[in-house]
């Protein structure tokens, strides 16, 4: 996860490079705040829990479900703007 303090693109561009230079297929990164920037460094896997599910209640003890969207060229953005209307066509 980058630091709340920085923008997440470097840390995304180092994923991407890494993927890249070691032939790795797929690459999960990002979550709700950030996954249109984790796309653009080429994402496969986006995590949005809470996108879908709302904020945790940290208080409590809940069983976590992980929100996986495999998102390749021909789905991401339809797969996106359903849930997020801003998402380009």
């Amino acid at each position: 996860l980058p630091p709340e303090s920085e923008a997440p693109d470097k840390h995304f561009a180092t994923l991407q490079s890494l993927a890249k230079n070691n032939h790795i297929k797929y690459l999960s990164m990002g979550m709700t705040n950030d996954y249109d920037t984790a796309l653009k460094y080429g994402a496969t896997h986006i995590r949005i829990g809470t996108a879908i599910f709302g904020s945790r209640d940290k208080s409590s003890i809940l069983i976590f479900v992980s929100a996986f969207i495999f998102c390749n060229n021909s789905i991401k953005s339809s797969c996106l703007r359903a849930m997020h209307p801003a998402v380009p066509e």
